[in-house]
């Protein structure tokens, strides 16, 4: 009787299928649905009243109580990165959906960027205006995105459900072969 050899490094690798998002991966994913909504219904009204003539003729007017040099530059490259936050909210749906591997890495970097940008951005609009940097507002910023990276992210690391639903290497641009 010959024994076969069942060397791991030659073999063939077999695809395990995904688990189907379900448990606490709906919370998350209810959140990533709704994360895009939530940027455009908090962001624009903000945008569309700091832009308005008035508005911004009298943040660019020296003398003005909200003038600084440096205070339109800072809402540019603002609304920039918050732009760039929609469009990764965007893009993170697609990995959710897809069950990419990469979404559970992206979910945790999305996260602690937001965060990092929350503060940074409330200490240098602090330093250009002159006024308070944790005002309540911000401090209820900071509070909407630490509370769920606490939760979330450590979940994103250990569990055993989100290692085994986000398998996927699919992609948008990959060429099914036939």
């Amino acid at each position: 009787m010959e024994r076969q050899s069942t060397d791991i490094s030659t073999a063939p690798l077999e695809a395990t299928p995904a688990k189907p998002i379900g448990g606490w991966l709906i919370l998350v994913g209810l959140g990533v649905l709704l994360r895009p909504f939530y940027l455009l219904f908090s962001l624009y009204p903000m945008y569309r009243d700091m832009f308005a003539p008035a508005q911004w003729e009298m943040l660019r007017t020296a003398g003005r109580m909200a003038y600084g040099p440096l205070f339109i530059p800072f809402i540019y490259v603002e609304l920039i990165i918050n732009i760039l936050f929609l469009l990764a909210a965007l893009y993170q749906i697609y990995l959710f959906v897809m069950r990419d591997h990469r979404f559970p890495k992206f979910f945790i970097i999305f996260m602690l960027l937001n965060l990092a940008f929350i503060l940074l951005d409330a200490w240098l609009g602090g330093m250009i205006t002159e006024e308070p940097t944790f005002d309540p507002s911000t401090l209820q910023e900071i509070k909407r995105i630490l509370i769920p990276s606490l939760i979330w992210v450590p979940y994103m690391l250990m569990s055993v459900r989100v290692k085994e639903t986000f398998v996927s290497h699919t992609s948008l641009f990959q060429k099914k072969n036939k």
